[in-house]
């Protein structure tokens, strides 16, 4: 939720201190937002429609680094004192765009529970604005330049661990968590041959009551 596509929503600070250096004019950043928007939007549609054949793993990882190219081009306009503001659309988008592959990717583990499904992902949505609150941190004595590249570094930690913890093909009820290997088949890869992994790194686990003890029994997926 934190690099969610919702990090559009902090754009208010982010203009202002644009403002505030004199880099954009409230006319380009109208076309930034517009433009970043739009972005956006077509972006969610492509996570929704190709993450059942991508993979979650694939469209989370996808995000996040087209979120860090996102976060590196805004740094690098900063830096550049750019005064263009596609530089500035084109980066802000990345980040909403590639924010949302991972956000869209994380819904499918709501399954990993057998009850109040409908109250986490009310939870999970919700959770799509937190991603504005980064921009809370973007004072006047914070760095625009080195708010962005911390920013590229987290989104690429991020996709780091997503490329371990999400799974190749989504959860459904009745799944147990579990870390396997990426399968690069899953992504439409042909010809992979000996890369294609299908064991899993850890075995996942299930507890079941039998009687009034708790027996702990290891499923191993085949």
């Amino acid at each position: 939720c934190t690099a969610s596509g919702g990090v559009l929503l902090g754009i208010g600070a982010f203009a202002q201190r644009l403002q505030d250096e004199d880099l954009l004019s409230s006319e380009q950043l109208n076309v930034v937002f517009d433009g970043s928007f739009q972005m956006l939007t077509w972006g969610s549609l492509f996570w929704s429609l190709y993450h059942d054949h991508m993979g979650p793993r694939c469209c989370a990882v996808l995000g996040m680094l087209l979120a860090t190219a996102g976060n590196v081009l805004v740094a690098a306009a900063v830096s550049a004192n750019s005064k263009d503001e596609y530089e500035y659309t084109l980066g802000l988008g990345l980040m909403a765009a590639g924010g949302n592959g991972a956000f869209i990717s994380s819904f499918q583990f709501t399954a990993l529970f057998d009850a109040n499904q409908g109250i986490r992902v009310s939870i999970l949505s919700a959770g799509f604005n937190v991603a504005a609150y980064v921009y809370l941190f973007l004072n006047s004595s914070v760095s625009l330049f080195w708010f962005f590249v911390v920013s590229a570094a987290y989104t690429l930690s991020l996709a780091a661990v997503m490329a371990v913890i999400y799974p190749d093909t989504p959860y459904v009820p009745g799944s147990h968590f579990g870390l396997t290997r990426p399968r690069c088949c899953h992504c439409g890869v042909e010809g992979c041959g000996s890369f294609c992994m299908h064991t899993p790194l850890v075995s996942s686990i299930s507890v079941t009551a039998c009687g009034s003890d708790a027996c702990a029994t290891a499923e191993r997926a085949a």
